[in-house]
């Protein structure tokens, strides 16, 4: 019997309808990956914080911080008998250079893209309503929808399939009335135990300069090693403005919709794609993508057979370009929690009552 692709994969389709900081979702390449909370962007990155961080990562968003105690690999050295031979091992995680060592070089969160008032003031979980979003694995498309002020609001969030770049479309009648608007927040980087991968509280640690054209807004990003740009593309009828230090609101004149292709690169951004572009690459590559390769459907299986799976694993493949595949298909949302993670149990990297420990890399079945 053949599988039907498309119905064995939309089966997974995910559905969600209410504020969930457990349950952000995700669109990605492979290299790049976009989390984001009900409304379809990272608006409620605080509430979030709580569960599992809202940020945009990419395979080359690599920092360090300055090393001022001159921290060394050798200073954790100790040696350890092992059967009867003298091994040095770099174990000791007491040793001051250790917390430098452990925390870098370490991930960048590269910004925080997300819904503000018309006073550019963050949007609350209360002040949203009737939240509604799904995520279409076949097209790669996530779709939102919620009411602000009593108004519906949609939005449509995809991410190109060759390029660290997201497409955002917003809809709202806010938006026309200047109610709503949509700001990207940069962040510094965070080298502590915690959930956020992103330090909001260093202002004077990092850099943003913004240079605004008609269709491009180019903003540069300088934070210690770390040197990248953003570039939003955007139609005639927005005003951008650097609000704070760190804050680019982006707010439409007049129209009833916003529609931005934000690319981040590690140097110039080349190309002037439109959503649409975007969208379109998007859809025709996740289609083929889930078309190729080999498909098991479990529900053809006999039902007593279809219980459960055997060994209780759900095998990650490492291929899956939703998830970085530099870590071995160790999925983007756990990758993004922590600052570092040193392999201990019940880490405080992690939410309250996740057990997580290391167990390797299984090969695929």
């Amino acid at each position: 019997m053949a599988i039907d692709r498309q119905a064995l994969v939309t089966r997974h389709n995910v559905t969600l309808d209410l504020v969930d900081p457990l349950s952000p979702l995700s669109v990605g390449n492979g290299r790049f990956c976009f989390t984001a909370d009900v409304t379809g962007l990272q608006t409620l990155r605080t509430e979030y914080n709580e569960g599992i961080p809202l940020a945009t990562m990419a395979e080359w968003g690599w920092n360090s911080h300055p090393n001022t105690g001159d921290a060394r690999p050798e200073d954790t050295v100790e040696t350890i008998d092992t059967y009867g031979r003298e091994v040095p091992y770099l174990v000791n995680q007491r040793a001051e250079s250790a917390d430098w060592l452990r925390a870098n070089p370490h991930q960048t969160n590269l910004g925080a893209i997300g819904f503000v008032d018309g006073d550019g003031e963050t949007l609350s979980a209360d002040g949203i309503t009737s939240p509604r979003q799904h995520l279409d694995l076949w097209r790669g498309h996530l779709s939102s929808r919620f009411e602000f002020s009593g108004e519906l609001v949609e939005v449509e969030t995809v991410c190109h399939p060759e390029s660290d770049t997201i497409g955002i479309r917003a809809t709202s009648t806010r938006i026309g009335s200047g109610d709503l608007a949509i700001a990207l927040v940069f962040p510094y980087t965070s080298a502590v135990w915690g959930k956020d991968p992103a330090d909001w509280d260093g202002p004077d640690r990092h850099t943003t300069s913004v240079d605004v054209g008609v269709d491009l807004t180019v903003i540069d990003r300088r934070l210690d090693d770390l040197a990248y740009s953003c570039s939003v593309h955007h139609g005639p009828n927005v005003g951008i403005e650097l609000a704070a230090p760190h804050t680019v609101v982006v707010r439409s004149i007049d129209v009833d919709r916003i529609e931005l292709v934000i690319a981040f690169s590690p140097g110039a951004f080349e190309g002037t794609p439109t959503f649409g572009d975007v969208k379109r690459s998007t859809e025709h590559y996740w289609a083929a993508f889930w078309q190729s390769g080999g498909a098991i459907d479990l529900l053809l299986l006999d039902a007593q057979k279809n219980t459960y799976l055997p060994n209780g694993h759900n095998f990650q493949a490492a291929r899956l370009p939703l998830d970085l595949p530099g870590n071995g298909g160790l999925l983007t949302a756990v990758a993004m929690m922590a600052a570092g993670w040193d392999g201990g149990t019940g880490g405080r990297a992690f939410p309250e009552g996740w057990d997580v420990r290391h167990e390797g890399l299984w090969a695929m079945p």
